[in-house]
């Protein structure tokens, strides 16, 4: 048996959050346990880096592993 995820609230507004939104977002490399992440790691965090400091998102922590980030 396949169980979704559950619906949020805010999906309801055509998936656009409120300004005051609090995400925890985890994304997985396929296959897991690979070591995927390791090589572009630099430009991952620069990445983010950008986003934050201008102004796109506002991300208190990024982890990244070698096969999956945790936002």
């Amino acid at each position: 048996m396949v169980v979704g995820r559950k619906k949020l609230p805010h999906e309801a507004l055509l998936g656009i959050p409120t300004a005051d939104s609090i995400f925890f977002i985890t994304i997985c490399a396929v296959p897991r346990g690979s070591q995927v992440l390791l090589d572009p790691a630099s430009e991952i965090l620069e990445a983010v880096r950008h986003r934050h400091q201008a102004g796109h998102w506002f991300c208190r922590v990024f982890l990244l592993m070698p096969d999956h980030v945790h936002a």
